[in-house]
C-alpha cells in the first residue's frame, strides 16, 4: 500500500502539472518559469514537470489497478486516479499537436 500511495501521489501530481501546462500555455504563461518559482519555497512543494508521459511502468499502471480494486471490492470510484489517468492519457496527443 505504501508503494501504491507513492505511485498514486506521483501520478496525480503529474496530472496536475500537465493540466496546468495546457492552460498556462493558452494564457501565455511559461509553466517552466512557474515551476522554477514554486521550487524556491523551502517547504511544501515538490516539483513535477509536464510531458507526454508519466515515466516508468508502475506510475501509470499501479494506481489504476488500485482504482479498479476499490471499485470492484468497495463499489465506488477512486476519482483522483481516474481523473489523473484521463489527463495524463491526453498528453501524448497534446504534445504532438503542440
Amino acid at each position: 500500500m505504501a508503494k501504491l500511495l507513492e505511485n498514486t501521489f506521483r501520478h496525480v501530481n503529474i496530472a496536475l502539472v500537465n493540466e496546468m501546462s495546457k492552460f498556462a500555455h493558452d494564457m501565455g504563461i511559461d509553466i517552466w518559469e512557474v515551476i522554477r518559482g514554486a521550487s524556491t519555497k523551502p517547504f511544501g512543494f515538490m516539483a513535477f514537470t509536464p510531458g507526454p508521459g508519466v515515466g516508468g511502468h508502475c506510475i501509470p499502471i499501479d494506481p489504476n489497478y488500485l482504482a479498479h480494486h476499490v471499485q470492484k471490492e468497495l463499489g465506488y470510484p477512486f476519482r483522483f486516479v481516474e481523473l489523473a489517468q484521463e489527463i495524463n492519457n491526453s498528453m501524448p496527443e497534446y504534445v504532438v499537436h503542440r
